[in-house]
């Protein structure tokens, strides 16, 4: 009833989609544009490689985070900050958006390493023999997700029987989440069996 392209796709759907809400696949890499910061540099890109930033290295110290707000509350001018005018080194890293960051003070000098640790992208799975490496209680949500994914197309009792395969992937994604603030989205189907 489905293409291999179909479940496939599928499948790295789900596995995508819960590696956000676990966590399963991170890695450190090195910002773009070759690793080091920039004499005076402030802000910064995201390396592509990752989805949800969670730590940065400065030259092998662990920076802070620090909210924007909290950091414009505080520091005000921290746009404008260097280590060499502030007199302290590089001490927080600011989230901006879902793609860039910023440091303060800003480094002065400049050659510093700056590495970020997040959640990363698992690769796209395109053959039969491909592998996803992923703790055994997340397999049965992963295949859930899927199941149900694949089913979407169909009509009335395909669909329907579908959903008992959703809620359980909701279920077993609550106790293996990461985030422990999201908030799975409420979704109602209409039961009333079709008109004829």
């Amino acid at each position: 009833m489905y293409s291999g392209d179909e479940v496939r796709n599928a499948l790295n759907d789900a596995l995508r989609t819960l590696n956000m809400m676990c966590g399963w696949y991170q890695g450190t890499f090195s910002i773009p544009g070759g690793g080091t910061t920039v004499a005076g540099r402030v802000v910064y890109d995201i390396p592509s490689q990752i989805l949800f930033p969670q730590r940065v290295v400065w030259s092998d110290k662990v920076l802070e985070k620090s909210p924007l707000s909290q950091t414009s509350n505080e520091w005000p001018s921290w746009m404008k900050d260097t280590s060499s005018n502030t007199g302290t080194p590089t001490s927080r890293w600011i989230p901006i958006g879902i793609s860039k960051f910023a440091i303060h003070p800003a480094d002065s000098l400049g050659g510093a390493t700056l590495q970020v640790t997040g959640i990363s992208n698992p690769d796209i799975m395109v053959n039969n023999n491909d592998t996803a490496y992923i703790p055994k209680e997340g397999v049965t949500a992963v295949v859930d997700y899927a199941a149900h994914a694949v089913q979407c197309k169909m009509q009335g009792m395909p669909f329907m029987q579908s959903l008992g395969m959703y809620r359980n992937f909701e279920s077993l994604m609550k106790l293996n989440k990461y985030w422990s603030s999201y908030r799975q989205p409420n979704l109602y189907y209409d039961e009333q069996t079709p008109s004829k």
